[in-house]
């Protein structure tokens, strides 16, 4: 892969023993992995323990886009009239449920 610093990861983690066919079952479903979007980091990730996600560059959401998000699912569940809340939708199922005697 281009742009890895091969030598640079010799030094670091050359005198550990790997499984090489451990290691390269884990970087190939890191490579298939599309939340992963920095492809180049993922030897050092394997190599190292897996420890700095940070070298995966792992797309996630931000603050505010699950504020965002949430506000969005707030107030389509308030026009509703139902909870946002998976836990209270569910307990709402169950009192449903006893209501109609099933």
């Amino acid at each position: 892969m281009c742009g890895i610093d091969w030598g640079r990861l010799y030094r670091e983690y050359h005198e550990k023993a790997y499984n090489h066919k451990e290691i390269n079952a884990r970087v190939d479903a890191l490579l298939d992995d599309s939340c992963v979007s920095d492809k180049r980091g993922i030897f050092e990730y394997v190599l190292s323990g897996e420890q700095d996600k940070k070298l995966l560059n792992i797309r996630v959401f931000t603050d505010a886009v699950k504020k965002r998000v949430y506000k969005k699912q707030t107030d389509a569940a308030k026009k509703k009239g139902i909870s946002n809340c998976p836990y209270c939708a569910m307990s709402n199922n169950e009192k449903e449920k006893e209501k109609s005697g099933n």
